[in-house]
């Protein structure tokens, strides 16, 4: 997928000038198919643009403003390990010492 970039000229000043010059600043940006499936999908997608490290996500799912996650650990991973924790700080008594 090839993803064209351009600027929004009607967010930039109104003068003749300035939107000539937005419109020759158009970029394109290839994007694996990994990465095209996430946009898809509407998953935040981590990209580099000029040495700059940017996200790209799709402007519907920006729009609606959720919280992003950027966590390496899945929602069920989470759960598990919260369960865990849960239970080791409830003292059932399997981690303590045995005293005979």
């Amino acid at each position: 997928m090839i993803l064209v970039l351009k600027p929004d000229v009607n967010a930039a000043a109104s003068s003749a000038t300035t939107q000539r010059k937005a419109e020759r600043t158009e970029a394109t940006m290839n994007l694996t198919v990994e990465q095209e499936r996430a946009v898809r999908n509407g998953q935040a997608v981590t990209v580099s643009v000029g040495g700059a490290a940017c996200v790209l996500l799709r402007k519907d799912v920006f729009e609606r403003g959720e919280e992003l996650d950027y966590s390496p650990w899945t929602n069920e991973e989470m759960d598990l390990l919260a369960a865990e924790t849960a239970d080791l700080l409830a003292g059932d008594g399997l981690d303590e010492p045995d005293d005979s």
